[in-house]
């Protein structure tokens, strides 16, 4: 199962170094709300918001109670999200998802 999610998380890395333009820190500490879509997983929603996949379990820690299993989300559940980055995309979560998988 591991080989398999290497190329996955080596794409979101390719997606995350693309150079876009960063937004005006406007999310700076500030919560926010991700409406968990089909397909989503932690990886690419850290990816995201923190602009590093490997931050999923900043996500994962803020929806415990809620999300005990990391590996099994489910669509149109809201997960908190901690947004401290002070950066965004911008393009929209669903423009980046295509890009994340090569679509």
């Amino acid at each position: 199962m591991r080989i398999q999610t290497l190329p996955a998380l080596a794409a979101l890395v390719a997606v995350v170094s693309v150079p876009l333009a960063p937004r005006p820190a406007h999310c700076s500490t500030r919560p926010a709300e991700h409406v968990v879509l089909q397909g989503d997983n932690l990886h690419l929603i850290a990816a995201y918001c923190y602009r590093d996949p490997r931050q999923w379990r900043k996500i994962w820690a803020l929806n415990r109670k809620e999300l005990p299993n990391p590996h099994r989300l489910v669509p149109g559940r809201p997960l908190r999200i901690e947004l401290t980055s002070g950066l965004s995309w911008e393009i929209p979560y669903e423009e980046f998802r295509a890009r994340a998988r090569g679509k």
